[in-house]
C-alpha cells in the first residue's frame, strides 16, 4: 500500500487505534468539534468498512461533531458531483467502468478476488459511485433498492483449451488478453515498475527478475480461470428515492477505459452528462442547445497525486486544509451520510444474493433523511 501511494512504511498503520492523535503526533488543541471521541482526525477510503457490522463500530467512534471521519469516506467525490446535485429532481444512471485488465489484477488475481478474505465487488469497488448518486440526490431518502449481477467469464468451464495453470508456462498465453505476461512483464521489460507492476513484486525490489519469480510463485501469475475468485464481475443496482426519482448503476468488468465514470442525469428542463473527468455537458430543452462546463482542476498538482483523475489531490486537499484552517465546512458531507452510503450497498448486495427488492421505508431507523451541507 505505501509503495503505491507514496505514503512510506513508517506512516502506514495496521491498526487505527495505533494512529497519532495528528500528523505530528501532538494532540490537537484547536479543533475540539473536529476531533472523534479519541481526539483522532481520519481519514479513511474505498471503502469504509469490509462487513456490515463494522460500520456500527465506525459510527461509534465517530460522534457527530465527528466531521473529519467519516466526511473523507465520501471518497472520489470529484469537482463534477458539486453542479450536478442542483439539478437531480428525476432520474440518475451511472457506469463504473472497471477495466478488463484491472479486474483481471484485483479481482480475480489480488486482493479483493475473494469476498470471504476481502468483501464483495460492489463494496470494493463502487461504494464511492452509490455514495455520489445519494449526494446528487439531496434530502431525498432511498426507498427501495434491487441488484442483479453474477460471476460470468472468469471460471474454470471458460479456460481455454490446453491452457497452463501459470501464464508463464502457458501455450495459448498470447491469444489471452488477461495474460500475466501482457500486464505485468511486458511492462517490466520498457521500464515501467509503477501499479500495477510494483503490486506484484513484494519483496520490495522492482526488477525483471522479481517480476518473474512473482509470476511464477505468486497469486499474479495464476491463469484467470483457476483462482479462488468469487466476486461478480458485473453488477446493476436500482433506486427508488423519495418523490419519484430513480437511479441505475452498473458497474462492468469488461471495458476498455480504466476506472471511468459515466453519469447521465435526465431533468424536466434538461439533460446532463459527463464522461470520466469532464466537461458536464447540459443539453437545454427549452432552447435546445447544449453547453460545455469544463471541470474546475487545478493547474497545479503533482503526477503523482493525479491518481483518479486528480480526485485523490483534492480530497486530500479539503481534509487537510479543513484541519489546518480550522474550517470543517471544507468537509461537505458528514458521518451519518456517508455510513447511510454504505449501508445502502449492503441492502443492494442482499437484494442480489436474495433475489427481491428490499424496501427501505420500513426501516427509517437506519436510513433516515440524509445530510449534506
Amino acid at each position: 500500500m505505501y509503495t503505491y501511494h507514496r505514503a512510506g512504511a513508517t506512516r502506514c498503520w495496521s491498526n487505527w487505534r495505533h494512529l497519532p492523535h495528528t500528523a505530528s503526533g501532538a494532540q490537537p488543541q484547536s479543533l475540539p468539534h473536529l476531533t472523534s471521541a479519541r481526539g483522532k482526525e481520519s481519514h479513511t477510503q474505498d471503502p469504509a468498512a469490509l462487513l456490515l457490522h463494522c460500520l456500527g463500530c465506525l459510527e461509534s467512534g465517530a460522534p457527530r461533531q465527528s466531521e473529519a471521519l467519516c466526511g473523507c469516506l465520501f471518497c472520489l467525490c470529484l469537482r463534477t458531483a458539486l453542479p450536478a446535485r442542483s439539478r437531480v429532481r428525476n432520474t440518475c444512471r451511472a457506469q463504473g467502468e472497471v477495466g478488463f485488465w484491472h479486474f483481471a489484477h484485483s479481482f480475480v488475481r489480488g486482493n479483493w478476488r475473494n469476498e470471504a478474505e476481502s468483501t464483495f465487488s460492489l463494496l470494493a469497488k463502487s461504494c464511492h459511485d452509490i455514495d455520489l448518486i445519494n449526494f446528487w440526490m439531496g434530502d431525498k431518502r432511498c426507498l427501495k433498492v434491487s441488484s442483479f449481477g453474477s460471476l460470468s467469464h472468469f471460471t474454470n468451464e471458460h479456460k481455454p483449451k490446453g491452457a497452463a495453470s501459470r501464464c508463464l508456462d502457458c501455450s495459448v498465453e498470447q491469444t489471452c488478453p488477461y495474460s500475466a505476461k501482457k500486464i505485468y512483464l511486458h511492462h517490466a521489460e520498457k521500464g515501467y515498475f509503477n501499479w500495477p507492476v510494483s503490486v506484484v513484486c513484494n519483496s520490495g525490489v522492482c526488477d525483471i527478475e522479481s517480476v518473474t519469480e512473482a509470476l511464477r510463485s505468486s497469486p499474479y501469475g495464476r491463469c484467470v480461470y483457476e483462482c479462488d475468485n468469487d466476486v461478480v464481475s458485473n453488477q446493476v443496482v436500482n433506486m427508488e428515492f423519495e418523490g419519484g426519482a430513480t437511479a441505475a448503476f452498473t458497474m462492468m468488468a469488461f471495458t476498455e477505459r480504466l476506472g471511468t465514470r459515466k453519469t447521465t442525469i435526465y431533468g424536466t428542463k434538461g439533460e446532463l452528462f459527463c464522461d470520466g473527468g469532464g466537461p458536464v455537458q447540459v443539453f437545454d430543452f427549452c432552447t435546445r442547445e447544449k453547453t460545455a462546463y469544463p471541470t474546475n482542476k487545478s493547474a497545479f498538482i503533482p503526477s503523482h497525486l493525479m491518481g483518479h483523475d486528480g480526485a485523490d489531490y483534492y480530497l486530500m486537499d479539503s481534509f487537510i486544509s479543513a484541519l489546518t484552517e480550522n474550517k470543517p465546512s471544507l468537509i461537505q458531507t458528514g458521518p451519518e451520510a456517508t455510513l447511510q452510503s454504505h449501508l445502502l450497498v449492503f441492502e443492494a448486495e442482499k437484494s442480489r444474493k436474495e433475489n427481491r427488492v428490499v424496501f427501505l421505508e420500513t426501516r427509517k431507523e437506519l436510513f433516515p433523511k440524509p445530510t449534506y451541507k
